[in-house]
């Protein structure tokens, strides 16, 4: 199941490539003549995201998805442009990451903070979401060379789970205050529980966690 959803995920990615290159091109090409680097577009991902805990917590839900919508196109441009200047990287790639990391961390403390999620779950929410991704990279190394520490790359599953599933429910909070997050991070949180003890076991099966 797993190997099918990498397969369509990647598919999708392709094709959506293919289709924004017109116009991810063109602003990349300004970004380049204002000699903006890809490091700068994750930097300001950043403050980008930090900007959002506060909007959504004093009820600015618009703004707030704005913001998180302004976070996906800066991701975009971001490889796009890493791409353009030949410096697609492992290490980019985790910077990335990183940001993407963030916005877990920021969405859900934006959910505690409105109290639409007590802050155990949220917090558990977050360790799950955070060690499920890293025990799926460590699981992914394999004999895949890498400029970096390692291949930064998790499962399609994870990433559909941590980087769309709550931004999607966030946007049905701000249209229609349909409140399902307990459930809904309670339910995920299980799940991602379950990826990271299948994947800690199967690491220490094949050795992947001895020193």
């Amino acid at each position: 199941m797993e190997e099918f959803i990498a397969r369509f995920g990647a598919a999708l990615f392709a094709a959506f490539r293919r289709m924004r290159r017109p116009v991810t091109n063109g602003i990349c090409n300004l970004l380049i003549r204002f000699h903006i680097k890809p490091w700068h577009v994750s930097l300001f991902r950043i403050v980008i995201l930090i900007g959002i805990l506060p909007l959504w917590a004093f009820g600015y839900y618009f703004l707030a998805l704005l913001a998180l919508f302004f976070n996906y196109l800066l991701d975009i441009l971001d490889g796009d442009l890493a791409r353009m200047l030949g410096l697609d990287s492992d290490l980019g790639k985790f910077e990335d990451i990183t940001s993407d990391n963030i916005a877990v961390v920021i969405l859900m403390l934006a959910l505690i903070q409105k109290g639409l999620v007590a802050g155990f779950l949220g917090g558990y929410y977050i360790f799950a979401a955070t060690l499920s991704w890293w025990l799926s990279v460590v699981r992914k190394i394999g004999s895949v060379k890498s400029d970096w520490l390692f291949k930064p790359e998790a499962s399609a599953v994870l990433h559909i789970l941590r980087f769309w599933v709550v931004p999607l429910f966030m946007c049905i909070y701000a249209f229609w205050r349909i409140d399902v997050f307990s459930v809904l991070i309670s339910g995920i949180s299980v799940f991602l529980t379950v990826i990271m003890l299948c994947d800690y076991f199967q690491l220490i099966k094949q050795g992947g966690l001895q020193q």
